[in-house]
């Protein structure tokens, strides 16, 4: 019973084994995949971002080109039309000029004509006072269209003036204009290279991004490559884990063999002998034949013996793991106890842990079980003195503390990280 019993456990502990082979495989799987998919994205992202930088770059571009052109022509406008208002002005001044001349030419001309008509009127002594009134009356007429000619230029001349004046004006509102044209052309230039600018900034950006894009992909490339060498040494290990199991549980069914092949031959001897007895077989034979039954039950039992040492040896492999637990429980005391117990809402491990020690003291798998439990003095030293042979002929129990056996965090190096007192526990429970 005994040997069955290692048999299943081997058996069990295999199939555990290769289970979690299987699902870590499995998992290294899901993992690549899921890397190389992040990979791949990150790479249409990257592209799809390049191609966004050189499109808004070349937008950018004709832009440039096409305010720089429009800036050209206004210039070239602008320049050619303070050519003519300057040459405008120049002939205008000029005919102001001339007419103002040529009025006061007039003007002075008048007065001569009518100062020299006067001065002969007066040297011709024989003429009559009624010649000279009428000389005087014309001398007069003449002064009088004189004055009204000096009026009619001086009006023409403020005519002129006002002229001047308004084209002035002109002229100064249209530089103002220039000038508003000018601010605006400059403000648009501006805006002009603070978009190169930009658009340099952003294409520095974008290599920066791109050079720290393809430093993550080596990154990950190098994580990848070195989680599949682990991966590979992990497989390797349990590989040669599962081939030892192999070996052992060959060796198990040996000797399962062995001992059905004995227990047959004990039969037929057991038959012989009340075969004998009952042949009523002369005492001499039977003496003979019994003492040869004898030396083949000590042959069995030599048999017996050997079997029993190789169970002890194979007891001896699982016992330190056992003996381990046992020491680790001695070190703990009540304050150990107390601390677990204090938890009003355990880590979820170590409630874990408790659940599977209550299964094993065969109460509720329940954290409120668990502290009642932990509260009895006696609690420590009821898990020493466990009944582990009693375990080891129900199947049921057995079968049920599965489902914490086979958890990844079930092992005492995960516990530790959470409760010294805990992991104690999980080892104890390990070991039953």
């Amino acid at each position: 019973e005994a040997r069955a019993r290692a048999e299943a456990e081997a058996a069990a502990k295999l199939r555990a084994e290769e289970e979690r082979l299987e699902a870590a495989r499995a998992k290294e799987a899901a993992r690549r995949l899921a890397a190389a998919a992040a990979l791949a994205e990150a790479h249409r992202a990257l592209e799809s971002a390049r191609a966004t930088i050189l499109a808004k770059e070349e937008d950018q571009r004709i832009k440039l080109e096409s305010q720089a052109a429009v800036l050209t022509s206004a210039d070239a406008t602008e320049a050619a039309l303070r050519a003519e208002e300057a040459t405008a002005a120049r002939e205008q001044a000029a005919s102001v000029q001339s007419a103002k001349t040529q009025g006061m030419e007039e003007m002075f001309t008048a007065r001569r004509v009518a100062e020299e008509e006067r001065l002969k009127a007066l040297e011709a002594p024989g003429e009559s006072i009624v010649t000279h009134i009428h000389r005087a009356e014309e001398a007069r007429q003449q002064a009088a269209e004189i004055e009204a000619a000096r009026q009619q230029v001086q009006a023409q001349e403020s005519a002129r003036r006002m002229d001047v004046q308004a084209e002035e004006a002109k002229q100064r509102a249209a530089d103002q204009e220039r000038v508003a044209l000018f601010k605006s052309e400059t403000s648009a230039r501006r805006r002009a290279e603070a978009a190169a600018e930009a658009v340099d900034t952003y294409s520095l950006e974008s290599a920066r991004r791109e050079q720290a894009s393809d430093a993550a992909a080596r990154r990950m490339a190098a994580e990848a490559a070195e989680d599949d060498r682990k991966a590979a040494d992990e497989d390797q290990a349990r590989s040669a884990e599962v081939a030892a199991l192999d070996k052992k549980l060959a060796g198990v069914a040996a000797a399962s063999a062995r001992r059905r092949a004995e227990e047959e031959q004990i039969k037929r001897a057991g038959a012989a002998v009340e075969s004998a007895r009952r042949r009523g077989i002369a005492a001499q034979q039977l003496s003979a034949r019994a003492a040869q039954e004898s030396a083949r039950l000590q042959e069995a039992s030599a048999e017996a013996t050997a079997i029993s040492t190789d169970c002890q040896r194979d007891l001896d492999e699982a016992l330190p793991e056992y003996y381990n637990a046992i020491k680790s429980l001695d070190a703990l005391d009540k304050k150990d106890i107390s601390e677990v117990k204090a938890f009003a809402k355990p880590p979820p491990l170590v409630e874990v842990v408790l659940s599977a020690v209550c299964l094993l003291l065969g109460v509720k798998e329940t954290w409120d079980e668990a502290k009642k439990q932990m509260g009895d003095p006696k609690f420590l030293e009821s898990l020493k003195n466990y009944d582990k042979d009693a375990l080891a002929t129900n199947a049921k129990l057995t079968a049920k503390l599965q489902k914490y056996m086979k958890r990844e965090d079930f092992v005492p190096e995960v516990v530790k990280k959470v409760s010294s007192a805990a992991m104690s526990l999980c080892m104890w429970v390990r070991a039953m």
